[in-house]
C-alpha cells in the first residue's frame, strides 16, 4: 500500500472484514498466504538483515496477520503465553502503555473475542533506566494469560502492526502465541492446531500434545523463501505451523 508513513495500525484490514481466507484483495493487490512453524516467530530481528527473519526487508509501518484453528477435546480452561515484543534492561524501552499488549498495537482474538492484556507493572512509568528492574513485561514474568477453549475448533487471529518508533529503540517484530496448562509449564494434551481445520491421522502412540500446531500469518514479502531462525518460546520445538502471506498491509490516511 502506498504512503506507510501515515499507517493507522487501528484501521481493520480484509483479515479482520472478511474473515480468514487464502488470499485478499487491497487496493488492486493480492495477497497470498503460506505456512510456517513456530509458536515464536521474528518477523524482523532486532539486528536487521544480520539475524535472518521472516522478512528480509521488513517496512515499517506495515501490518501483519497470523492466525489458526485450534481442537479441544473438550471445554476447558487454558494458559496462552503471549508477547507482542520482548525486552531486555540493557535497553530503556517504555513497558507497554495501559491496555496494550505492547507498544506496537498487537491485538489477539480468541473465537472473535478480544484478548485483554494483564496489567504491566511498569506502564507509565517514564523514563526508564538501565538500573529499573524488568517486572512483568516479558511473558517469562507472568503468570500465563487465562484463556477458555470451547469444544472443537477455536479460532485465534493476531493483529502485528510494525511500530518500531512507538517507544521501543530497537526495531523488533515479533509475536509468541502458544497454548499450555494453567501452570504454563506444560504443553496442553490434546490439542490439534490447523488453519485448515482438519484433524490429522495419528497412530495411538503419538500423543496429541505432540503433533506440531499450525499458525498462519498474512504479510508481504519480496522473498516466500524466507525461513525464520530465531524463537522466542521456550515451548517452541513443539510449536504452529503459520500460515504467511506474500504481502503486508500498509494504509494511508
Amino acid at each position: 500500500m502506498p504512503s506507510p508513513t501515515a499507517v493507522i495500525p487501528q484501521l481493520a484490514l480484509p483479515p479482520e472484514t472478511e474473515g480468514l481466507k487464502t488470499t485478499y484483495t487491497l487496493g488492486g493487490r493480492t495477497y497470498a498466504t503460506h505456512r510456517i512453524t513456530g509458536a515464536g516467530l521474528y518477523l524482523r530481528h532486532t539486528w536487521g538483515q544480520i539475524v535472518p527473519a521472516l522478512f528480509a526487508e521488513a517496512q515499517p509501518h506495515s501490518t501483519a496477520y497470523a492466525w489458526t484453528y485450534v481442537y479441544s477435546p473438550r471445554p476447558q480452561a487454558a494458559g496462552a503465553l503471549i508477547e507482542g515484543y520482548n525486552y531486555s534492561r540493557s535497553e530503556r524501552d517504555l513497558a507497554p502503555p495501559s491496555g496494550s499488549w505492547d507498544r506496537m498495537g498487537t491485538q489477539i482474538w480468541l473465537n472473535d473475542s478480544l484478548i485483554a492484556p494483564p496489567r504491566f507493572d511498569n506502564s507509565g512509568k517514564t523514563p526508564i533506566s538501565h538500573e529499573d528492574l524488568l517486572l512483568n513485561e516479558n511473558f517469562t514474568g507472568r503468570a500465563p494469560q487465562k484463556v477458555w477453549l470451547r469444544a472443537g475448533w477455536n479460532k485465534v487471529l493476531l493483529k502485528l502492526p510494525f511500530q518500531p518508533d512507538s517507544g521501543t529503540r530497537l526495531k523488533k517484530w515479533m509475536f509468541t502465541f502458544v497454548l499450555t496448562d494453567l501452570t504454563g509449564r506444560q504443553a496442553l494434551a490434546g490439542l490439534i492446531y490447523s488453519p485448515d481445520r482438519a484433524l490429522p491421522s495419528a497412530p495411538p502412540a503419538l500423543r496429541a500434545a505432540d503433533r506440531p500446531p499450525r499458525l498462519s500469518l498474512c504479510v508481504k514479502t519480496k522473498k516466500r523463501s524466507a525461513l525464520f531462525r530465531s524463537l522466542s518460546s521456550p515451548l517452541a520445538a513443539k510449536s504452529p505451523l503459520l500460515v504467511l502471506s506474500r504481502g503486508f498491509f500498509r494504509q494511508k490516511k
